[in-house]
């Protein structure tokens, strides 16, 4: 009798923990990119709640994808460099947009001065596009990679270096760019003039597409959404979004939208 009872509670459990299983909401991560900002827009507006949907905010690309291999996210934003490191197989990608010089180094010295100089620091995040972008840079200009010393940093830190009286390199994104240029770092290259394609897309697994169909087709339906707001009211889209991207002003923000293509357009 005793058995049959256990038997039934450990039943009665794992149909529960299935049952919570399949209720409960899509994790979707992201960090702090422009391109990312209609997800930012839709949860400030709380339409990502109210479709079972919990948006997990992340410091950077990196943090992002150690989270979707620890099984944390079911559905991530990333770029297509990064994403290819853990998987090349996904069950669904929906396309946000291409760099167009919001992926970018910066420096305290021109280029002419920084091949001429004994040490370089750089700073950026290897697990991410940055390393790549750094590698097309170095070939470029023929840079001696010896001199070279990487710093691995998260953008969020990178963006507070103070103005560096050493040769200093900075691989970032938008929007830490706009810090670093305020305390008097240039730009010296970007995804403007980049020969390789830098395309920013949410991609979930085939078991996350069974298990999240009409989530994920809410997240489209939603990213399109936000983006007629900004096409329409951009005041408006600016200051839903701002709180956690920190441009200056409303024409900062209008800077760093000509940073990127969306690959929305047909939607707007």
């Amino acid at each position: 009798m005793k058995i049959h009872i256990f038997i039934i509670i450990i039943t009665f459990l794992i149909l529960n923990l299935h049952a919570h299983e399949a209720n409960r909401p899509m994790k979707l991560g992201a960090n702090l990119w422009i391109g990312y900002s209609p997800l930012y827009y839709a949860e400030a507006k709380g339409w990502l709640r109210k479709n079972n949907i919990k948006f997990v905010e992340t410091i950077s690309l990196g943090e992002s994808l150690k989270y979707y291999k620890l099984g944390a996210l079911d559905m991530l934003c990333t770029t297509n460099y990064d994403f290819s490191k853990i998987s090349k197989n996904f069950g669904s990608m929906i396309l946000l947009d291409k760099s167009y010089g919001g992926d970018m180094i910066l420096s305290n010295e021109s280029i002419k001065q920084l091949k001429k100089a004994q040490k370089i620091d750089v700073f950026l995040e290897k697990e991410s596009v940055n390393t790549l972008l750094l590698e097309d840079f170095v070939k470029k200009y023929k840079f001696n990679i010896s001199k070279l010393t990487l710093i691995n940093t998260p953008p969020n830190l990178s963006a507070l270096l103070k103005m560096k009286k050493t040769p200093t390199m900075v691989v970032t994104y938008d929007p830490y760019n706009f810090s670093l240029e305020r305390r008097g770092y240039k730009v010296i290259a970007s995804t403007k003039e980049k020969d390789f394609v830098i395309i920013d897309a949410m991609y979930a697994s085939q078991k996350t597409v069974q298990q999240f169909a009409k989530e994920i087709a809410r997240v489209n339906f939603l990213v399109a959404k936000a983006l007629k707001v900004l096409a329409s009211n951009p005041h408006e889209y600016f200051q839903a979004i701002n709180p956690e991207f920190h441009y200056k002003d409303y024409d900062e923000f209008q800077q760093a939208l000509k940073n990127i293509k969306w690959l929305y357009e047909d939607k707007l």
